[in-house]
């Protein structure tokens, strides 16, 4: 196929999805579904550089992978039961949303779920499960803030990556528990650190200093899994920050 052609089909296919994509909108990330199947598109308009339109495209996993697959999947099994605050990290193609997908399917069917997404990647597992589901990071940021008015027992959302962050992490403090996230980083510690960083980003206050962002965030914050090549790489315990991290290494 020429690229000729090729850019010509994804052109189309933006235009039946209602996608906007062009030099004013060059990068763009949605829901697509070709021959039936459901994808994630990215696109990257050759207006951002010298050469061609870049695209990648993303399959939707319809089937969940068993726990037994992963090593030490038992012990981040017994921290979701006991309602613990996790981050699963790693790079893109990681496995962590996969991964954290096959631990909500040993969810209770009675527990109210809410999952919150910028994009269609967890599949539902029980009827209680409720899915708010935008690409506006600004209504993203709002969904974070009305959940913790609805009466639920867990709050999952798809991914963290800009403004969310502050309702989100503030969320934890409500005396809800069993939150769960996905984050792109470098190792576990480097989570925390990222979300430190996101987090001052993105605050409301111009005067929130970076080591009590940290404090709160390792105050909510219970367990950090960091996932590479599909299977769990490391696993720490948050347990306090002085002036750095302070973590319990449980698997590496």
């Amino acid at each position: 196929v020429s690229q000729d052609i090729l850019d010509l089909s994804f052109e189309i296919l933006t235009l039946k999805n209602k996608i906007t994509w062009n030099v004013s909108s060059p990068f763009v990330s949605k829901k697509v579904s070709i021959h039936g199947n459901d994808y994630r598109l990215s696109l990257l308009h050759k207006s951002t550089g010298p050469e061609n339109h870049k695209y990648f495209l993303r399959k939707k996993n319809q089937s969940f992978f068993p726990l037994e697959s992963y090593k030490n999947s038992n012990f981040v099994l017994n921290i979701f039961k006991e309602r613990k605050n996790i981050m699963f990290s790693g790079a893109s193609g990681s496995g962590k949303t996969s991964f954290m997908q096959s631990i909500l399917q040993q969810s209770s069917p009675t527990e109210d779920i809410l999952i919150i997404e910028d994009t269609n990647e967890i599949l539902p597992v029980h009827d209680h499960w409720t899915f708010l589901t935008t690409s506006d990071s600004k209504k993203l940021k709002e969904f974070c803030s009305y959940s913790v008015r609805m009466h639920l027992d867990r709050i999952i959302l798809g991914e963290i990556r800009s403004i969310e962050i502050y309702p989100f992490i503030l969320s934890m403090n409500t005396g809800l528990k069993g939150f769960m996230s996905t984050l792109h980083a470098n190792s576990a510690l480097d989570t925390l650190n990222r979300l430190g960083i996101l987090f001052e980003f993105y605050s409301e206050s111009a005067t929130l200093k970076f080591e009590t962002i940290m404090k709160l965030l390792c105050s909510q914050i219970d367990f950090v899994v960091y996932m590479e090549h599909k299977q769990i790489k490391e696993i720490i315990e948050v347990l306090n920050y002085d002036q750095r991290v302070i973590y319990k290494k449980i698997t590496s």
